[in-house]
Order: structure tokens, then sequence, then C-alpha cells
């Protein structure tokens, strides 16, 4: 059971925490592993998966895949901690943190983010802790001079005798 009356070392991103997975005593649900899970699963509690699990996994709460787990989901969470391996997007509340023995092949949006050394990340990541509406700036392109007569190609030759970028 999780202990409430000492604060959650996801409460204070300031503080550095080791790369560890979450005590034993703080998982309630294990899907061990010899479990083979097809289907949606959404949960409260903090969930461990040491086994296969394929299809979705919703949960506001705490989801750690274990050095055994083989995950191919999108997730949406709290907060993921991943020892294993997973194949999909992951979109956190909270923190997402792959240890040195995590594998992620998809993209990550989440406020926070921890990659250990060792870990493998194959994707693309959002982080914005304040969640904050931020806008990419749109690329500008400079023309040459009389650029609308020329041809793609013939333009690119110019840029680059002109040193336009």
């Amino acid at each position: 059971m999780i202990k409430r009356d000492r604060p959650s070392e996801w409460d204070d991103p300031g503080q550095p925490r080791q790369f560890v997975p979450a005590a034993e005593g703080e998982v309630e649900t294990t899907l061990g592993a010899d479990t083979n899970f097809k289907g949606t699963l959404t949960f409260e509690r903090p969930l461990k998966i040491d086994g296969k699990f394929e299809g979705e996994l919703t949960t506001r709460g705490f989801l750690i895949v274990g050095q055994s787990g083989e995950v191919h989901a999108d997730i949406r969470s709290g907060n993921v901690v991943v020892d294993g391996k997973v194949s999909g997007n992951i979109v956190a509340e909270g923190k997402v943190q792959l240890n040195p023995t995590a594998s992620l092949i998809g993209d990550i949006r989440a406020s926070r983010l921890a990659i250990a050394e060792g870990a493998t990340f194959v994707g693309q990541c959002d982080v914005n802790p304040a969640g904050a509406d931020i806008q990419k700036p749109k690329p500008t392109i400079a023309m040459a001079p009389n650029a609308d007569s020329l041809s793609s190609p013939e333009l690119a030759i110019k840029a680059v005798k002109t040193g336009l970028k």
C-alpha cells in the first residue's frame, strides 16, 4: 500500500532521484512474468507489469513496466517508470522515467522526463512542466530577387552561389 504520510519523490522535481523502480511494497497489483494480457486496462492503484501486455493502458496513477515486462500499447498515466520494453506512445501528467534497462519505441508527452544512461529511446518527446501552449516558430525561406521565374533546381543553385539560406 502507498504510504501517504511522506511526500512522494514525484512531488519535488528539483530533487534528483536514483534510477530504481518503486519499492515492491508500494505496488498493489502485478501482472506476473507468465501473464499475457490483451485489451484495454483502466486502473487507479499502482500497477507493475512483468509479463506481456498489448492494447491500451489508462490510469491517473502509477505504472511500472518491470525488467521482464513487454508492453505494446499506448499509455495514458499519471507517472510511468520503465525498466522493460515499451512499444507505443506515452502521455503522462507527471513524470516518465526510463531506467538503464528500459527500451521505449514511441513518443513521450510528459511534464517531466528522466532518462538514465543505458536506456534506449527511439521517438520524439514533448516535455512541458508548466503545460504552457508553446507555438513553434515557422521556418522562413529567403527568396532571391526575381526568384519567381526560376525553377526549383535553378533556385537551389542560385541560393548556393549567392549565399542565401
